[in-house]
């Protein structure tokens, strides 16, 4: 790769479910993958697909359907209760008090391989510590966070 690939234009790829996704190659193909921004309860999130040039699959999909359609159940019983555990200490002993306040979702990863049970992460800005918080998923189970500057 030479410096002036950096500035190629990526090419676009329209999806049924995902709308226009920028696809970016490397040389190991496991790699490429798919971003754009894309509808989620009310707000553009961004999406992150692992894919080859055929686009999303269906089972990358389904798996993003069933994130959508359970997330308040999921932000509610899992994430909010997982995330008062982890962060505690960037939050000065303070417990989340109003989640959709605090947080709003950045964007939604999904591995190019789905396998049971199925990884992908979700990340959030967090206001009361100016920081992104991602959460890595094993199914619907969280597994840890990360917490980027």
């Amino acid at each position: 790769m030479n410096l002036f690939n950096l500035f190629k234009k990526k090419p676009k790829f329209k999806d049924d479910l995902f709308g226009e996704l920028s696809y970016t190659t490397f040389k190991y193909p496991l790699k490429n993958f798919y971003d754009g921004s894309v509808e989620f309860h009310s707000q553009k999130i961004g999406i992150i697909i692992d894919a080859d040039s055929q686009g999303p699959r269906q089972d990358q999909k389904e798996l993003f359907l069933q994130i959508r359609d359970s997330y308040q159940s999921l932000k509610n019983n899992t994430i909010i209760p997982f995330l008062n555990k982890e962060i505690i200490e960037w939050m000065d002993g303070q417990t989340i008090q109003d989640f959709d306040s605090e947080f709003s979702i950045d964007a939604i990863s999904i591995p190019f391989v789905i396998k049971k049970p199925a990884e992908w992460s979700i990340t959030f800005y967090c206001e009361t510590i100016s920081h992104y918080v991602t959460i890595d998923f094993s199914d619907f189970k969280p597994l840890h966070t990360q917490i980027d500057g």
